[in-house]
């Protein structure tokens, strides 16, 4: 029976990751995504060079090639079988990635805006009890979900002060240190090289977009940061059954899912990992059912527990809010900037039906099934459709790193190195060559999964199992490319260890192959090209042209000049104070406060 759910569990993670991971590679080659510079965050589907980039792949192999038969690749693996010296390069290359990010911070300065600073102004209005911001068309009422992340930042800012971005962001360069951390370590506990464990953080200094994610203070870096300790504990939970690893594990999840209720993905790997190593293990049942549990009681307490607290707080009972519908039908329209993006379809909704969350509710289901059956009632609007999403969610190489910094403030005046590198033109420059390298980490992830032995592959498949979980939300709900850029970053191990198996090798690759998901892989790219030719529609490789002169005549807005929104804050502080002030002074009056 164990054997049979294994199977099972392996069987269907590479009929879905295979699937998704050779259709993005697919688009990647023959198409790539731009987003444009300014708050419209319209996405260009434009045609690439397939030659240009097979070419540079088939270099990229040919010098690892080289490097094997030369002996360099064997020599450094070589050197990393010393304990002393492999420790020393990990230290050595996350300190690396830690002053990249400390270096970003500072030098930069960004403002938040948007979700940002509405969240950092929530976390304010808590502390001071403004109920407006929990009452109709209060933030916190229009979207419920980030009454999390504003309790974190309240308790944050009880040390740190309120507005304090620096120290926020601060924050999110020891998150990605940590993301990197866990990564490698969770490859090394099931037997991944060390040479891939290195590569991959080879891979992490050079894949600076993340790193330009520290600029943005919300929940996208330590929700990650946070359910991958809660895997490691897991871990370790079935390997030494002490449940302290339960505990830590289940306050893990649950400050995960705190801070970004979208780590309700890797709860769902989480339990199914638990279930597939507890069988592997031969773990009795009640041992996995209480870890499973453990996370299922977290996760509920940490959902409900800081509305509790908000309620007590501002001395009201929450109202009956929105909840997923909006978000997912959203997710299925496409009047916004492409497929599937944000186009306020939640607000709308929330407003046509008077600030009342049940019937808007009810009204964005009903849109939501509306446009399933439009979708799914026409092959041409589906492929359509899901080609646009897919592509604007997975191969703009910057995954919007340069997208949320270009249209926010900044408290220093750039020196002119800067100004190039954040210019329209700076980010085509990186936008080309991350295409390169997004295209070389799809095929190494193809890959390992061509190659890795059947009884290494369960164990290792955590951080696929997450990116396959990623890949299924965003088909139906709202996407966004910053949404999936901490899960192409789970890859960088699988396609480090790919290609480090396809040197291994040598002459028998051919025979090495696993014969099924290799034709299955290449009937995935087929099928896809031969039906964007039948389709006709040209649907993600139409405005190259286009592009070209938006890159030509946009010149990005000053954005030097954050006094503005400083002042704002102050203004918007000053006034909060006032009138609670006034308000605790009438209470007083009438005898209603001590």
């Amino acid at each position: 029976m164990n054997n049979v759910l294994t199977r099972f569990y392996r069987v269907m993670l590479l009929i879905f990751g295979v699937g998704a991971i050779s259709l993005i590679w697919t688009m990647s080659v023959f198409f790539n995504c731009f987003i444009s510079s300014d708050d419209s965050e319209i996405t260009f589907f434009c045609k690439d060079n397939a030659v240009v980039n097979l070419l540079v792949l088939l270099v990229f192999i040919g010098i690892m090639i080289i490097l094997k038969k030369k002996s360099v690749i064997d020599g450094f693996i070589e050197k990393l079988n010393d304990d002393a010296f492999y420790s020393r390069l990990q230290v050595i290359m996350l300190r690396i990635i830690a002053c990249i990010g400390l270096a970003w911070v500072l030098i930069t300065q960004y403002v938040p805006g948007s979700d940002q600073l509405d969240v950092l102004s929530s976390a304010y209005k808590y502390g001071i009890r403004d109920v407006s911001v929990v009452q109709a068309d209060g933030y916190l009422d229009r979207w419920p979900h980030n009454i999390g992340i504003a309790t974190v930042e309240r308790c944050l800012a009880i040390f740190v002060g309120d507005y304090n971005v620096v120290f926020m962001q601060l924050l999110n360069v020891v998150g990605i240190t940590l993301i990197y951390k866990k990564i490698v370590e969770t490859w090394d506990k099931f037997g991944g090289s060390r040479f891939s464990q290195v590569c991959t953080l080879a891979c992490g200094i050079i894949f600076y977009p993340l790193i330009m994610y520290a600029s943005f203070v919300y929940g996208n870096i330590w929700h990650v940061t946070l359910a991958l300790i809660a895997f490691d504990a897991e871990v370790d939970y079935f390997e030494t059954h002490k449940w302290t690893h339960i505990l830590k594990c289940a306050v893990a999840l649950g400050l995960s899912y705190m801070v970004k209720s979208s780590a309700v993905i890797f709860f769902v790997a989480l339990v199914i990992f638990a279930i597939v190593k507890g069988a592997m293990d031969k773990t009795k049942v009640y041992k996995i059912f209480v870890v499973i549990l453990a996370m299922f009681l977290s996760l509920g307490i940490f959902a409900v527990v800081p509305k509790m607290v908000l309620s007590k707080k501002m001395g009201i009972e929450l109202r009956e809010s929105t909840g997923i519908w909006g978000l997912i039908a959203m997710g299925l329209q496409e009047d916004g900037s492409t497929a599937g993006w944000y186009n306020g379809y939640p607000l709308f909704v929330y407003y046509a039906n008077d600030c009342d969350g049940p019937a808007s509710e009810k009204a964005a289901k009903e849109e939501a099934f509306n446009r399933i059956k439009f979708l799914f009632g026409d092959k041409h609007n589906a492929y359509e459709f899901f080609s646009r999403k897919i592509a604007s969610t997975w191969i703009e190489p910057t995954y919007q790193s340069y997208w949320i910094n270009q249209v926010r403030n900044h408290r220093v005046n750039f020196p002119k190195w800067l100004d190039a590198f954040m210019s329209v033109k700076g980010y085509v420059v990186a936008a080309k060559i991350f295409n390169f390298f997004q295209i070389i980490i799809f095929a190494g992830t193809i890959l390992w999964l061509i190659f890795e032995d059947n009884k290494f592959f369960v164990l290792k498949s955590f951080l696929l199992l997450n990116f396959v979980g990623g890949f299924t939300f965003l088909l139906f709900w709202e996407t966004k490319s910053q949404y999936t850029i901490t899960y192409f970053i789970m890859l960088f191990p699988y396609a480090m260890n790919g290609f480090e198996l396809l040197m291994d090798k040598g002459v028998g690759v051919a025979k090495a192959a696993n014969k099924p998901i290799t034709i299955y892989a290449a009937l995935i790219v087929i099928l896809y090209m031969v039906g964007y030719v039948l389709d006709a529609s040209n649907c993600i490789g139409m405005h190259n042209e286009t592009y070209n002169n938006y890159v030509e005549t946009f010149e990005l807005p000053y954005t030097g000049e954050s006094v503005r929104d400083i002042n704002i804050i102050k203004a918007e502080k000053e006034s909060h104070k006032d009138s609670s002030e006034y308000y605790y002074k009438m209470l007083q009056e009438n005898g209603l406060m001590p």
